[in-house]
């Protein structure tokens, strides 16, 4: 690593949130959300955190956001083989539109800012995966009947400063992702990453909830 990087403190081996009076605010930054927009619920008998986003939040340069993100102090180094487990429900009235909807993003530090390297979307009725390189992006479906019910994931991933990895994506119990090769990016400036869910869109004149519920990340050793 050159000296001129941040070393990243060595995170906790695991986090858990169940989200029972909201988001733990020792795991979770609230920057990218403004303060009404999250709520406390209930749903099918699991503690569930309610993310909401309408026209104007977090407005920039034609993007919207509505987002919690991990914070600084619990980010991940690079290199590190992490997995991420958590519920999301999107509700049996959820537009379809054809306007892009980002989920859940894994992010890494790099010089400049660029897309995540892994995303959850959901675009015109599709939920799928999307990971991403220097020079590529690729995507994974995963269901067109997402609306109305939990869906349980589970994300493994492992990428390096060369922008390879790995990564595998379980759905519902059933593998959806087996993927190596060019993942992440080669200008990272910070040897980290970071998690962020939520709601992030193309600014639409419309209003969108999801829940999310049973979030945990652990450090393997293995990959």
């Amino acid at each position: 690593m050159s000296q001129d990087r941040k070393e990243t403190p060595k995170p906790s081996h695991i986090l858990v949130d169940n989200f029972v009076t909201g988001p733990d605010q020792k795991i979770w930054s609230l920057k990218r959300v403004e303060d009404s927009r999250i709520i406390h619920t209930i749903i099918d008998g699991r503690s569930a955190l309610g993310i909401s986003i309408q026209p104007g939040d977090k407005a920039s340069h034609g993007t919207e956001r509505a987002e919690i993100s991990e914070k600084s102090d619990i980010q991940l180094p690079l290199n590190t083989d992490a997995s991420y487990n958590f519920s999301i429900l999107l509700p049996p009235d959820f537009s379809k539109t054809d306007n892009r909807l980002v989920l859940a993003q894994w992010k890494e530090v790099t010089t400049e800012d660029k897309s995540p390297f892994m995303s959850l979307r959901y675009v015109s009725g599709e939920m799928f995966f999307q990971i991403n390189s220097d020079n590529d992006k690729q995507k994974f479906p995963i269901s067109n009947d997402v609306l109305g019910r939990w869906m349980n994931l589970g994300v493994r991933y492992k990428i390096s400063e060369s922008g390879t990895g790995v990564c595998v994506v379980i759905a519902d119990n059933r593998e959806v992702i087996n993927y190596s090769g060019a993942i992440g990016y080669r200008d990272s400036s910070e040897n980290r990453t970071y998690f962020k869910m939520g709601l992030y869109r193309d600014a639409i004149n419309e209003s969108q909830t999801a829940y999310f519920a049973n979030f945990r990340r652990h450090i393997n050793f293995g990959i």
